[in-house]
């Protein structure tokens, strides 16, 4: 580990474990940098999480009546 310098940690898609910075798969094999090998392999705990409270908060809008049915529109005229 370097002076000053957390170690990074990864998941390793391919592999499917926590892997440190070095010695770590390719980057398009990896999710991260995570500050911990315990944060890494909670990865997808965390994103259930964050998933399941963005539902949530979609349904409130959507029974508040602030949600129109178009998602990912957006009120910008491209055609002028």
């Amino acid at each position: 580990m370097a002076f000053g310098r957390k170690e990074r940690w990864y998941w390793c898609q391919e592999h499917e474990r926590a892997e440190a910075r070095k010695g770590a798969c390719a980057r398009d094999k990896r999710l991260g940098p995570y500050e911990s090998k315990e944060a890494a392999e909670s990865w997808q705990e965390r994103f259930e999480e964050r998933a399941a409270a963005a539902e949530a908060h979609d349904e409130e809008w959507a029974e508040a009546g602030l949600d129109d049915g178009d998602k990912g529109d957006t009120d910008i005229d491209t055609e002028g």
